[in-house]
């Protein structure tokens, strides 16, 4: 093993570990992000269903809070579903056009919040509850597809893996010549030493 192989080997060792490091730190960085903002649109949009829902839910007009909630969902491509639980806790009125499905109302019981649902169709749901009339009318839900998050995640850390690998790489040309200049010194001070030992003071 030479001086060069150990110092590239030990540059080489630095200088991926620190990327490793730092394309997790922004995987886990965008995630977080892409979730809570996922979370606040969710927010928003049962905000906006939860005042049109009041409006229908106290003048009785089924068939219009119906097809509200299916438009809200063709609207919003990130929205899953979207559905209306009165105060007692029954099913007013939702989106799913195969019948409400079985556990959901027990997946996020509350009037207000968010709980992540496992779904088999669509994965990972984030239930965003939001009040009704303070509560008293009930409280509507709408499911926000974690899906469409981890599809940005990844063309986002794909397209900063790119950046990391030019980085790695420019790095490594880097350490590269330092090492060269770095060991030609050594080797050179190394032979200096060896002419001194056999007695040759000119060098």
């Amino acid at each position: 093993r030479t001086i060069k192989g150990e110092l590239m080997a030990g540059a080489g060792v630095m200088i991926v570990s620190l990327g490793l490091v730092a394309m997790g730190n922004i995987h886990h960085g965008l995630a977080e992000l892409l979730r809570t903002e996922l979370t606040h649109r969710g927010a928003a949009v049962g905000d906006l269903v939860a005042d049109g829902a009041e409006r229908m839910l106290l003048t009785g007009d089924e068939f219009a809070l119906h097809r509200f909630l299916h438009d809200t969902v063709a609207r919003n491509p990130d929205v899953s579903y979207a559905y209306v639980r009165d105060a007692a806790g029954l099913v007013r009125s939702h989106s799913f056009p195969g019948g409400f499905p079985r556990g959901l109302l027990d997946a996020n019981p509350s009037q207000r919040g968010m709980r992540l649902v496992d779904t088999p169709e669509e994965g990972r749901i984030q239930d965003v509850a939001v009040p009704i009339l303070a509560g008293r009318l009930g409280a509507v839900h709408v499911g926000m597809r974690e899906s469409r998050v981890r599809g940005r995640i990844v063309r986002l850390v794909v397209g900063w893996g790119g950046a990391a690998v030019l980085v790695l790489t420019a790095g490594l040309a880097a350490a590269y010549w330092l090492t060269e200049q770095f060991t030609a010194r050594i080797e050179r001070l190394i032979r200096f030493t060896e002419e001194v030992g056999r007695g040759n003071f000119d060098v």
